[in-house]
Formats: structure tokens, C-alpha cells, sequence
């Protein structure tokens, strides 16, 4: 009797952690994906150095834009220390104007309003200020 009962408890804590999980995927929290996709594919094209001029990006960044989801990368990444800097954060080496050039770019542009970490989307991206 004392062992089924101990089954069933163990079989009950993980059908309660595997729905933990589902819900969390569910309400768009765990972009882990996301987030390592856009570090690796995308900050060359949208980090503070280099050129002062937005580089187009390449299909491989574009497709991490395409299927990201963007709130959740703004939520849970761009507040993280990097490792080789460890005073710094993601979003203090990345420059907005690339990213939103970058989003535009791939198909994607950003609403004005949008708030991501401590930036919000100007009405017009500042890239195209440049252009009038």
C-alpha cells in the first residue's frame, strides 16, 4: 500500500512540473532560443561598435527576427550582465538605432511606442531622420 502511494505522490509531482512547463511555454516566457539566437546571429549587425552606419543583415539574422518573440526577449534578456563585461548589461552594448534598422530590414519594424528595457520607439526611427 505504502509504495503505490509513493508512486502516485512522485507520478503527481511531475505531471504538476510538466504543466508548470507547458504553461510557462504557453504564456510566451522561456525564449531562451530567442534570446541566444539574437546574440549570436544578430549583434554583429546590432551592437554599439563597428561602423556608425547600419549594416543590413544577413538570412540568418533576419530569420531569428521573423520568429522571435520580442517582448519576451526585451523582458527576460537584455537585462542580463554580460560575462565579459560584468558591469554591463546586453542592452547597454547594443545600439537602437541598428536594432530598429535591423527589425525594419528584416520585414519587421518595430511600433512606435514600443517599449523594450529602457528604450521606446521614437515615431519615426532615427536611422530615417537622417534621410529627410
Amino acid at each position: 500500500m505504502f509504495g503505490c502511494k509513493v508512486k502516485s505522490m512522485w507520478l503527481l509531482a511531475i505531471l504538476v512540473i510538466i504543466s508548470l512547463c507547458h504553461y510557462k511555454n504557453v504564456k510566451g516566457e522561456d525564449c531562451e532560443t530567442d534570446i541566444l539566437g539574437m546574440n549570436i546571429e544578430c549583434m554583429y549587425y546590432m551592437n554599439i561598435g563597428g561602423p556608425e552606419e547600419p549594416i543590413p543583415p544577413n538570412d540568418r539574422c533576419c530569420n531569428v527576427i521573423k520568429t522571435a518573440n520580442v517582448p519576451c526577449v526585451c523582458k527576460n534578456g537584455l537585462s542580463r550582465k554580460l560575462p565579459f563585461y560584468p558591469n554591463m548589461t546586453f542592452a547597454d552594448v547594443i545600439s537602437w538605432k541598428k536594432v530598429m534598422y535591423c527589425f525594419d530590414k528584416c520585414g519587421r519594424p518595430l511600433p512606435h511606442g514600443f517599449q523594450c528595457d529602457r528604450f521606446t520607439v521614437p515615431p519615426m526611427p532615427s536611422y530615417q531622420l537622417n534621410q529627410i
